[in-house]
């Protein structure tokens, strides 16, 4: 199935109920709508959108003819930024410019469909939709780019951090990422996660006026954090005994193995990261909150019901016991090493979860997850629902 349909909540019933109109008008032939847009992945493409509209002018009248769209997010087309054709005859080829699109950067991520208003001619007919299928591309980008960039630098981080034991204080060190955020503890669907010295001046970084550390952009070679998976269930151990084992902050889990890494940056609803070829849609927010001593988090009590439409509330004063360190909101991106050898996969949770970036309604399955432990709160991550 086409990524995009996965967007699709009842595809099925929105056909039924389309040709059902056309039974209720009374009408022979079938209206067609196609689209012909050129998806804009390099600069060559003339950023349009395009469709061909087939309607048999004796059974149909076209009222409407427009094109619906959004960056980031689909929000239905309600919601969609929405671009008319004027006075559409019922057949031809017609296309529209948005005036923004010029200025899309590349690796945002472009939602749309095209979506006609028709009236039967018989007496009585009753207006009724006919849409294109909801589609999907990455501006400047194929698939085939973002795989070649991602492959590239996930080859270099599993060559650099690769080992068996990165609890050790002096491994840790030696890789450059010191920080433990949630302790000794796996956390599910990630696994034992390491920090870079970001987090440890997170304080100074979000200073008025602070520079550096979390409020420069991503750059591919400079990952926030390193996921790994712990050591599997042992022979005789009961799976109540080895998820404590990997919950406990204080123990080891090794022979460790290296499975993913992150990217994480100041939270600004109204601008996404721009990482190479990464889609804009993959990334989401880390919600605001308390990394605590038992390797769990607090969440702060956001206002906007965790939508992503607003900014970080300000900590709890006093901090809870036991906490160690707040942060704001963050934009984060995890990037996966495929176990079936593919091309990296962006996903919240790990491959083996089942998850994809571009269903924000797919709950992952974590009970399949190589990393078994402490669960973190639900809202800990979320997609936001913000879109251009």
């Amino acid at each position: 199935m086409d990524i995009a349909k996965r967007f699709e909540r009842f595809p099925i019933l929105g056909v039924m109920l389309s040709v059902l109109s056309l039974t209720l008008a009374g009408c022979g032939g079938l209206p067609k709508i196609t689209d012909t847009t050129t998806p804009w992945t390099n600069l060559g493409i003339t950023r349009e959108f395009s469709v061909d509209l087939d309607v048999p002018a004796d059974k149909f009248t076209v009222t409407n003819l427009s094109v619906r769209f959004a960056r980031h997010f689909w929000p239905g087309e309600a919601a969609a930024n929405s671009r008319g054709i004027s006075g559409a005859p019922p057949v031809g080829s017609f296309s529209t410019r948005p005036p923004a699109a010029p200025a899309f950067p590349n690796s945002h991520t472009v939602f749309y469909r095209w979506v006609a208003t028709l009236q039967g001619t018989s007496p009585g007919a009753t207006p009724f939709t006919i849409m294109t299928p909801l589609t999907r591309f990455v501006v400047g980008c194929t698939q085939a780019d973002t795989d070649a960039q991602l492959s590239a630098i996930m080859a270099t981080h599993s060559a650099n951090f690769s080992t068996t034991t990165p609890h050790l204080a002096a491994t840790r060190r030696q890789l450059g990422f010191p920080g433990r955020p949630h302790r000794q503890a796996v956390i599910t669907g990630n696994g034992f996660t390491l920090s870079n010295s970001v987090l440890r001046t997170l304080a100074d970084t979000l200073l008025p006026g602070g520079t550096g550390g979390l409020n420069d952009a991503p750059v591919l070679a400079e990952p926030t954090l390193l996921f790994y998976a712990p050591r599997q269930q042992a022979a005789g151990e009961t799976f109540a005994d080895y998820r404590a084992d990997m919950a406990d902050r204080r123990s080891d889990n090794d022979p460790y193995s290296f499975i993913g890494v992150a990217y994480a940056t100041l939270y600004d609803p109204a601008n996404r990261p721009l990482l190479g070829c990464v889609p804009s849609d993959a990334w989401f927010v880390h919600e605001a909150g308390y990394h605590m001593n038992d390797g769990d988090m607090i969440l702060a009590n956001a206002p906007d019901n965790q939508t992503g439409t607003g900014g970080s509330p300000f900590p709890a004063l006093p901090p809870p016991r036991g906490a160690v360190i707040w942060h704001p909101r963050l934009w984060d991106l995890h990037v996966w090493t495929d176990p079936a050898g593919g091309p990296p996969i962006l996903s919240i949770f790990e491959p083996n979860t089942d998850t994809t970036p571009n269903n924000p309604f797919d709950p992952p399955r974590l009970v399949n997850s190589v990393a078994r432990g402490l669960r973190l709160p639900n809202g800990t991550f979320f997609r936001p629902t913000t879109f251009e």
